[in-house]
C-alpha cells in the first residue's frame, strides 16, 4: 500500500516536471510571439498614425492659408482695385496706330505716284502709220492703233524704245507720239512675236529741243530681287488705257516658259487684269524689272497682271535693237538644276523638250529628252544661257555642242556640231 503511494507520488512529479520544462516553456514562446505581433502591430499603427495626422494637419494648414490668401486678395482689391484701361485711351491708341498706318500707305503711294511721274518722260506713244493704217487693222491684236513705248537707250544720234510687237507686223516704220502731239516716224530694227516685243528708233535730229530736253532715258533694274509681295508699279498701259499708272504687288514668282533656244521667267501679280495691257513694271526705285505680257495666260492665268521678268530676257532685248540679222538654233527646253537632275538620276544643264525640224539644232543631231552640259566650250546651267551664246555669234558659226543622252538604261555623251541659223 505504501509503495502504491510512493509510485503515485513519483509519476505526479515527473507530470509536473514535464509541465515545468515542455508546456510552460512553449506557452511562454507563444505569449512572446504574440506579444511581438502585437508591439509590431501597435508600432505600425502608430507610424501611420503619425502619418495620417502629418498629413491631415498639412492640408488644414493649406486650407487656412489659402483661406488667408482669398481673404486677403479681397481686401487687397478692395484697398487698392487694379487698374482697368480707360475705353478713350485704348480708341486713342487705336486711332494713333491707324493714323500711323495711314501715313506710311500714303507715303508709300506718293513714292509710287513720284516713281510713275518720273518714268512718264520715258514713255511715249507708238501709232500705226497713216497710209498703212487701213491695211494693216486687221493684223493689229484688239483692233489697237496705239500701244506704250519706253526709251531704253540713247545714243549720238538715235533714241532706241522697247514697244509690242503685235502693232508692227509688216511696217517698215511707225509713228511715234511725244508730249503736246509731237508726232515723229520711228524705223522698225526688230521684233520677237514670241516674247511680243519690239525695238523701233527715232532720229534726235528730228526733235525740238525743248522736246528733247523733256525726254529721259529709263533705267534697268535686277529682276532677280523680285520675291512674292515686293511692292511694283506698272506704267504704260497696264489697264488698257495709255499713261496710266497702277500699283501693286507680286504673287507668283516661279513660273517659266520655253521660248526658241532659251528660256522666261514669268511674274503675276495683284493688278487688275486686261487684255489690253501692256507697258512695263518698275521697282520702288524707279528700275525696269519687267515687260507686261498677254502672251502666256495658259501658264499665268487671267487672275492679275503677269509680266517677263527683265534678267530672263535681257539678252532679248540687245538682240531687237541690232539692225543685223538674229541667229539661231532651233530648239526649246527647260533649265535642270543639280537638285532636280539628281532625283530624275540624269545630268543637270538644259533640258531638251522640242527641237524643230529643218532648223541647224536637228541637223546636228540634237534629238528630244537630250541635256545640254555645254555649249561653246561653256558649261550650261540654265536654258537662257545657250541665246546669250548664240547672240555673240554670226549666221554660219559652228558651235560644239556637248549633251548627255540616256537610250534604255544606258547613259552617253555626245559632242555635236552646230551650224547657227
Amino acid at each position: 500500500m505504501l509503495n502504491g503511494k510512493k509510485k503515485n507520488v513519483s509519476h505526479q512529479e515527473e507530470k509536473y516536471q514535464f509541465i515545468r520544462e515542455q508546456i510552460r516553456p512553449q506557452r511562454k514562446k507563444k505569449i512572446l510571439v504574440w506579444l511581438g505581433r502585437f508591439i509590431m502591430i501597435a508600432a505600425m499603427a502608430c507610424i501611420f498614425g503619425m502619418i495620417a495626422g502629418t498629413i491631415i494637419l498639412y492640408m488644414q494648414k493649406q486650407s487656412r492659408e489659402t483661406q488667408e490668401t482669398a481673404d486677403g486678395s479681397d481686401v487687397l482689391y478692395s484697398a487698392s482695385p487694379i487698374p482697368t484701361a480707360d475705353p478713350a485711351h485704348v480708341q486713342s491708341d487705336e486711332v494713333r496706330k491707324a493714323e500711323i498706318s495711314l501715313k506710311r500707305m500714303n507715303r508709300l503711294s506718293e513714292r509710287m505716284a513720284a516713281i510713275g511721274e518720273e518714268a512718264g518722260s520715258a514713255i511715249v506713244s507708238v501709232e500705226v502709220r497713216d497710209n498703212v493704217q487701213n491695211f494693216l487693222k486687221q493684223d493689229i491684236k484688239d483692233g489697237r492703233e496705239s500701244v506704250f513705248g519706253i526709251i531704253v537707250r540713247e545714243t549720238k544720234n538715235y533714241f532706241y524704245i522697247i514697244t509690242t510687237c503685235d502693232i508692227l507686223k509688216g511696217q517698215p516704220s511707225v509713228n511715234v507720239r511725244l508730249e503736246h502731239d509731237i508726232l515723229i516716224e520711228a524705223s522698225v530694227l526688230g521684233n520677237d512675236p514670241q516674247i511680243n516685243l519690239a525695238a523701233i528708233r527715232v532720229k534726235k535730229s528730228e526733235i525740238s529741243r525743248s522736246a528733247l530736253s523733256k525726254l529721259t532715258v529709263a533705267k534697268f533694274g535686277d529682276g532677280q530681287d523680285l520675291k512674292k509681295g515686293t511692292n511694283i508699279v506698272a506704267i504704260g498701259c497696264p489697264n488698257g488705257i495709255l499713261n496710266s499708272v497702277v500699283t501693286g504687288s507680286v504673287t507668283n514668282n516661279k513660273i517659266y516658259a520655253p521660248v526658241m533656244d532659251s528660256e522666261v521667267e514669268l511674274l503675276t501679280t495683284d493688278i487688275l487684269y486686261s487684255a489690253e495691257g501692256n507697258g512695263v513694271v518698275m521697282n520702288l526705285n524707279s528700275e525696269i524689272v519687267g515687260f507686261i505680257t498677254t502672251e502666256f495666260l495658259e501658264m499665268t492665268g487671267t487672275a492679275g497682271v503677269s509680266f517677263l521678268n527683265i534678267s530672263s530676257i535681257s539678252a532679248m532685248l540687245d538682240n531687237l535693237q541690232r539692225t543685223n540679222k538674229k541667229s539661231f538654233i532651233g530648239c526649246e527646253g527647260r533649265s535642270i538644276s543639280k537638285e532636280m537632275a539628281a532625283s530624275h538620276h540624269m545630268a543637270a544643264g538644259a533640258y531638251i523638250t522640242d527641237v524643230y525640224s529643218d532648223y541647224p539644232a536637228y541637223a546636228g543631231g540634237m534629238r528630244i529628252a537630250d541635256v545640254i552640259t555645254k555649249f561653246d566650250g561653256q558649261p550650261i546651267h540654265r536654258m537662257s544661257e545657250i541665246y546669250q551664246i548664240i547672240a555673240r555669234h554670226k549666221k554660219g558659226d559652228v558651235l560644239r555642242c556637248t549633251v548627255w543622252r540616256k537610250s534604255g538604261s544606258t547613259a552617253t555623251t555626245k559632242e555635236l556640231q552646230i551650224k547657227l541659223g
